[in-house]
């Protein structure tokens, strides 16, 4: 069930949001869907030639995580901003949980902070969504 925008007050601590692990295959997959060919999604080999352990999730599968972490709660009609930071990279094995915060309350709005770790809870990203009133959403 949506929840209401105008309800929800300041410091909630929305459900945290878990992603399915992140294997090597869906980190290809996600990629290719992107169309990013940066070799660091894919390529071993290329990713130990630059320092890296092994191939990256890129970064807009946090920042998809993120987004999704706050509209399964408000509905995606309701979304209106996203900035995101990314802070390290995700590696294959690794679940990002996102946990979401309402930290203010605008006219008819909220924003709510986000960060997004690894289960060991290694920040991977962080931003703030802000979210428009649903009955206001639909109007437009």
């Amino acid at each position: 069930m949506l929840q209401a925008a105008e309800t929800t007050p300041v410091g909630v601590l929305l459900e945290p949001f878990r992603t399915p692990v992140l294997d090597r295959v869906r980190i290809e997959q996600f990629a290719a869907a992107m169309r990013d060919p940066n070799p660091v999604h894919a390529d071993e080999e290329f990713c130990r030639s630059i320092g890296l352990p092994g191939i990256i999730a890129p970064g807009g599968m946090a920042v998809v995580a993120l987004a999704h972490s706050v509209v399964r709660h408000y509905g995606a009609d309701s979304l209106r901003e996203i900035d995101v930071t990314l802070k390290a990279p995700t590696y294959p094995g690794e679940r990002l949980v996102c946990t979401p915060e309402v930290t203010e309350v605008l006219a008819g709005a909220l924003e709510i902070s986000c960060r997004v770790t690894n289960e060991a809870g290694d920040l991977k990203a962080e931003g703030r969504v802000v979210i428009l009133d649903r009955g206001r959403a639909r109007e437009r």
